[in-house]
């Protein structure tokens, strides 16, 4: 030991100088480089992700809690942004995404408020993303913290940040997934702080618990999980302190109803009735009854009542084999202890719990674990088992991904860190083979990951595991994000010199708010297939293969050898329009505000007829021609300029020869706005379309900018 103070001690030479170097470089300092660098990174590729699919949806619902706290009159301006903006916010107190909380959402609101409004569309979202980012990041530094302060000022706890860093899927989410990410986030900084606040014998620490905890609980409402598992926790280990049963009591009841306040101050939906509208929400999201579609898991298209296998055959192929490995070496490790502390219990050898501290026998290793701050392994353990065991038997309703449980990736994460600090631990002790060879590994795993994100960029969310690409595009949604519908539309314009394109297909009309000025000179997005282009993704592939006739594929987007989605050019058309068919048109009538038919057919995809209100149950657009006709093919175009959902998604044609007497006529599966009748029709001179949507479809309306009358080829 001598020997080798005395060589670091006086260094000689080059090698010296290398030697030098590594003893200044301590590992709070390489923690600081680290994370510098990721900001960096990050604030230089955020420009590079598409928009998501629930990105609008979200924007809304933050705009109606802001402008309930705020109050109309923020939108009272002479800023027709601001008035453009105000005409698309619901009632927060009839809307059906009122459940939602968006207390962090408010902050990009808060920004847009600051510059009147008047944000380009693209400038908005890409805010949103830095934001999302900022949070992500900020839950990295936590996840640092816990692990400092679990396993010392060592080389450990930054190795674990970059395992949080280098998860491909949340890399890639980290940009645009302002729900889910934003949630996972929260959870490693409200268990820090919640940790922190069991520790310490006083309650400095209860007041940043119960906010971070609110603000946990506010985004997620399955954030209660952290906050019931603390004030399990904090009685025992206050018994343990010998404090007496009082305090035992009274320290997690204060925390509960700190966080409660903390929790109704930032979610304004609970303002007029706190506790009833509490219960409401935590109802709402345990079945989620307002989603009834179907997604694809193991090759099978199934509801949001998913099975007991979900999110463990979710996480297993998505999450990196050296995570999986380290976390069942951790929980082994981890019961492997416990029994052994119960077995010496009665010989009265075992270290118990004492002021909060799960003790084991000495160690000896340098990675040894921090005096004092042991329960963190069990408090993780049970904080993963319980919230999983909790998604499964109360069988919480999920869809598109185990998005919905990202909060359960922090303490499995915490878990995946211990295991590896445990082998490093048992390794330290072997022959230097082993040792290194180890190390090695490890490093090989972190380097691999690093390289793929680099590889796949930006599409590093669609990451499989080793194990899980070989089976994953049969039996998994890959991009059911539809983030890369942005890289689809830009290849499109890069290699087809027209003017003016249109682009089709489901979801695609959401990309207007991501598009460039310049892009958006020479894009029509429409929901309806008469289009240059078609682009499908594998979150609707899997319902219907049937790509739309007379396209062919001319692009895909792939990773690891997948596609995750293709583009379609328009070579022949689906049907046979009638350039005439509007001169025959004598009468239109709709309950909608413009009952001009003229709007029609005008070639403008900016005027527009619709409803002016949210789509009812039988809203009609009636047609009379003044001679007979035999039309079976109907389209309604619908472009950027409203809601990808604002057209009906269950719509009839009736025809009649006097506008009397109606014949409902079978349709063929529409796609998108299109609408084919199953046979050839007899003439008509009258055709009914009515809207069979159920009410309330949260404000959308239904539109049509353009209408076209044809023969299916």
């Amino acid at each position: 030991m001598e020997r080798d103070r005395i060589s670091l001690g006086a260094p000689e030479g080059k090698r010296g100088r290398i030697t030098s170097f590594f003893q200044c470089v301590t590992p709070g300092k390489a923690a600081v480089l680290v994370f510098a660098l990721y900001f960096i990174a990050g604030f230089l590729i955020v420009n590079d992700y598409g928009i998501s699919a629930d990105e609008v949806t979200e924007r809304r619902t933050s705009l109606a809690n802001y402008a309930y706290v705020a109050g109309e009159d923020i939108f009272n301006t002479d800023s027709e942004a601001a008035r453009g903006v105000a005409a698309g916010v619901p009632n927060l107190r009839t809307f059906n995404n009122r459940f939602y909380g968006a207390a962090l959402q408010s902050v990009p609101v808060l920004i847009e408020h600051l510059r009147g409004f008047e944000m380009a569309s693209r400038d908005i979202y890409l805010t949103r993303h830095l934001f999302t980012f900022a949070n992500y990041f900020l839950g990295g530094v936590f996840f640092y913290l816990i692990l400092r302060r679990r396993f010392g000022n060592t080389w450990l706890p930054l190795l674990g940040t970059l395992l949080y860093i280098l998860y491909p899927r949340f890399f890639g989410e980290s940009f645009y997934n302002i729900k889910d990410i934003l949630f996972y986030a929260w959870v490693v900084i409200a268990s820090y702080f919640t940790l922190r606040w069991l520790e310490d014998g006083r309650l400095r620490f209860a007041a940043p618990a119960a906010i971070a905890l609110a603000v946990a609980i506010n985004t997620r409402i399955l954030g209660l999980s952290l906050l019931l598992l603390g004030c399990v926790f904090a009685p025992i280990l206050e018994i343990r302190r010998k404090k007496g049963l009082i305090r035992a009591v009274a320290k997690p009841a204060a925390l509960g109803a700190l966080t409660f306040a903390c929790y109704v101050a930032i979610t304004p939906f609970l303002w007029e009735n706190p506790l009833q509208n509490a219960y409401r929400t935590f109802i709402h999201f345990l079945d989620f009854q307002p989603w009834n579609g179907t997604h694809f898991y193991l090759g099978e298209m199934i509801t949001r009542e998913v099975p007991w296998h979900y999110i463990p055959v979710w996480m297993g192929v998505t999450v990196p084999i050296l995570y999986l490995v380290m976390f069942l070496g951790g929980v082994a490790a981890l019961c492997g202890g416990l029994f052994a502390w119960i077995r010496r219990m009665p010989e009265g050898r075992a270290a118990g719990l004492e002021k909060g501290e799960l003790r084991e026998p000495a160690q000896t290793s340098r990675l040894a674990s921090a005096p004092g701050m042991r329960f963190y392994d069990l408090f993780f353990a049970v904080l993963f088992f319980a919230t999983l065991a909790g998604y499964i038997l109360l069988r919480i309703s999920m869809y598109e991904g185990w998005r919905h449980a990202y909060g359960i990736f922090c303490p499995f994460l915490y878990l995946a860190v211990f295991g590896l600090e445990r082998a490093l631990a048992f390794a330290r002790g072997k022959r230097r083979v082993l040792r290194y060879g180890f190390a090695c590994a490890v490093a090989a795993c972190l380097v691999s990951q690093l390289v793929w994100i680099v590889c796949n960029h930006p599409y590093q969310y669609v990451y499989f595991n080793a194990l899980g690409r070989q089976i994953a595009e049969e039996n998994f949604a890959l991009d059911f994000w539809r983030v890369s519908h942005a890289g689809l539309i830009r290849y499109a314009l890069a290699n087809d010199e027209r003017l003016e394109l249109i682009f089709g297909g489901y979801g695609v009309a959401k990309e207007h708010a991501f598009l460039t000025e310049e892009e958006k000179a020479r894009v029509i997005l429409s929901e309806a297939v008469p289009a240059d282009y078609f682009v499908q993704d594998t979150a609707r592939a899997y319902r219907s293969r049937n790509i739309p006739s007379g396209f062919e594929e001319i692009y895909a987007i792939t990773v690891d050898g997948m596609k995750i989605s293709r583009l379609f050019r328009r070579v022949a058309p689906p049907a046979g329009f009638d350039a005439s068919a509007w001169n025959h048109v004598v009468r239109f009538e709709g309950n909608g505000e413009e009952a001009d038919s003229a709007v029609l057919h005008d070639g403008d995809y900016a005027t527009l007829w619709n409803t002016g209100r949210p789509k009812e149950p039988g809203d009609t657009m009636m047609f009379a021609f003044d001679t007979a006709v035999d039309y079976d093919y109907v389209s309604l175009t619908v472009t950027q300029h409203v809601s990808i959902y604002d057209y009906p998604l269950n719509l009839s044609l009736s025809i009649s020869t006097d506008g009397i007497l109606w014949t409902d006529m079978e349709t063929l599966s529409p796609i998108a706005s299109d609408y084919q009748m199953a046979g050839k029709p007899d003439p008509y001179r009258f055709l009914r379309l009515e809207n069979k949507d159920p009410g309330g479809m949260d404000g959308y309306w239904w539109s049509v900018g353009e209408m076209r009358f044809g023969h299916a080829r």
